[in-house]
């Protein structure tokens, strides 16, 4: 990998994916049945990640697998990153479970 792409895996794994499974962890956390059946979900691997936009407002997508599930469960996310009164805040625009 080149540098670009380097820093941009280790933003998206650095930063991004802990902000996607507490996302995905939360919505089971909220279903009274899912909560007792499902474990918590744990980072599997980042399989691809795009990044699009300025170094003040930059959209991720991410396809990434979680260490759950036989075969592991696939995911799609886009996150939002962008800069705001100095600082950077980060909005999981949505996931999808591209596996079944």
């Amino acid at each position: 990998l080149d540098d670009d792409h380097r820093a941009l895996c280790e933003v998206a794994q650095g930063i991004i994916a802990p902000s996607l499974l507490h996302a995905l962890n939360w919505e089971v956390d909220q279903v009274p049945a899912w909560r007792s059946a499902c474990r918590r979900l744990t980072w599997g691997a980042l399989e691809r990640v795009d990044a699009e936009g300025g170094p003040s407002h930059r959209r991720y997508r991410l396809r990434f697998s979680v260490a759950e599930g036989r075969p592991p469960r696939v995911f799609d996310g886009t996150i939002l990153l962008r800069e705001h009164a100095g600082s950077y805040q980060l909005w999981v625009l949505n996931i999808v479970q591209i596996t079944r």
